[in-house]
């Protein structure tokens, strides 16, 4: 047996479902760029307080935190730009 076609209510909620995972998304993007960098510039300093250069740690683990945060926005937009192209195509 195959399953009937979908119905209105499945397919209203099929389209809320993903516009609620896009705004989950869209969200995360603030809270990157702002604990990236700080998690990189804590750890760098962590690491260049051990090797005896803490400032240069601070600096090198910030550039990577800023660094990280931009690929992870990146990754992020990307699916949130496939996300509509798919919710666009439902009729």
């Amino acid at each position: 047996m195959s399953n009937p076609p979908p119905g209105k209510d499945e397919e209203k909620f099929a389209r809320a479902a993903s516009a609620v995972r896009v705004m989950a998304m869209a969200t995360m993007i603030p809270t990157l760029m702002v604990v990236a960098p700080l998690v990189g510039w804590f750890l760098g300093r962590w690491i260049g307080q051990w090797t005896g250069y803490p400032s240069i740690g601070g600096s090198a683990g910030l550039l990577l935190g800023l660094l990280a945060g931009g690929r992870q926005v990146y990754v992020i937009t990307r699916r949130i730009i496939q996300e509509s192209k798919g919710s666009d195509r439902q009729p």
